[in-house]
Order: structure tokens, then sequence, then C-alpha cells
């Protein structure tokens, strides 16, 4: 009797030894696979910040181009705009690349997707140093010209309509501008 009761609290120990093993185990297992699922997670995140910096990359690059294209333009209107004096002078007519530095910055515009044109809106919101140039208005402007800009950037900043990063603050910042102007005028 007393060696099969020993038998039997033997076989209750390893019973019990068995099951905290086998507790030890799933342990191991669900921690694994929460180690992995971090490790993907984490790996997704790295992926999502260098797509997001490529696109930066190239939202910068579009933008160097199209405001190159844009001081190429000027400096045509300002040739062609001396042409009638030069032609009455004597001295020639305009520069011949007009319509390439025109072409130029329409094909640069073009370029532009319909994001990288919301990002870039909200950046020049933000990066904006007084109310009026959150408007892209000079000082001073008519309360009409305030009242326009306002309603297109508004139209173009809304957050439901912009899913740029920062387009909440972009036209926040944009109504306290119009606010604040309005206010002054």
């Amino acid at each position: 009797a007393a060696a099969a009761a020993a038998a039997a609290a033997a076989a209750r120990a390893r019973a019990a030894l068995e099951a905290k093993i086998k507790a030890a185990q799933e342990d191991a297992d669900l921690l694994r696979r929460s180690i992995e699922m971090a490790g993907k997670a984490a790996t997704a995140r790295k992926e999502s910040v260098k797509r997001e910096a490529a696109a930066n990359v190239e939202l910068q690059r579009k933008e160097r181009e199209l405001e190159k294209a844009h001081r190429a333009k000027k400096a045509s209107n300002l040739l062609s705009g001396f042409a009638a004096a030069r032609k009455r002078q004597g001295v020639g007519t305009a520069d011949p690349g007009d319509a390439a530095a025109a072409a130029a910055a329409a094909a640069a515009a073009a370029a532009l997707t319909p994001e990288e044109v919301d990002r870039q809106a909200v950046r020049r919101v933000m990066m904006a140093g007084s109310d009026w140039a959150v408007l892209n208005l000079a000082p001073g402007a008519l309360p009409k010209w305030v009242k326009q800009s306002y309603k297109e950037l508004a139209r173009a900043l809304h957050p439901d309509k912009c899913h740029a990063p920062g387009a909440t603050d972009a036209f926040q910042k944009l109504l306290r501008a119009y606010q604040n102007i309005s206010a002054a005028q």
C-alpha cells in the first residue's frame, strides 16, 4: 500500500511537472510570437519612414524644378517686357526662349501629383511668417482679395479634402490669419 501510494505520488508529481513544462513551453511560444510580431511592426514602421523620406525628397526635387522654371519664366517675362522698347530703339527683339521657359514651367507644375501639391500648400502655410504671408497676399491688400484668397486656400487645405500631414494645423493657422486680418480691416 505504501509503495502504491508512493507510486501514485510520483505519478502526480510527474504529471504536475509535465503540466508546468507544457505551460512554460506555451509561454515561450507566446513570447516568441509576440517578439516576431513586434519585429514585423518595427520593420513596417521603418519601411513607412523610408517611403515617407523618399516622397519628401522627390517633392523637394520637384519643388526646386518648379521654382527654377518659375524664375526662368519671370526672367523671360522681364525680358519680353522690354521687347517693345528694344524694338523702338532698334536693339533687337525679345529672346526666343520665352516659349521654352513657359513650357518648362508648365511641365514642372504638371509633374506634381495632387498629394504633392497638398503637401506643398501645407508647407507654405506652416512656414509663413505673417498673417499676410499665410494668405499669400501683400500687406494692405483689399478686403475682397483677402476673402478670395482665404476661400481658395480654405477649399484646398480643408482637412476633409487635404490629407497631407499637418493639414489640420495649416487650416487652423489659415483661419486665425483670416480672422486677424479681417478684424484689423
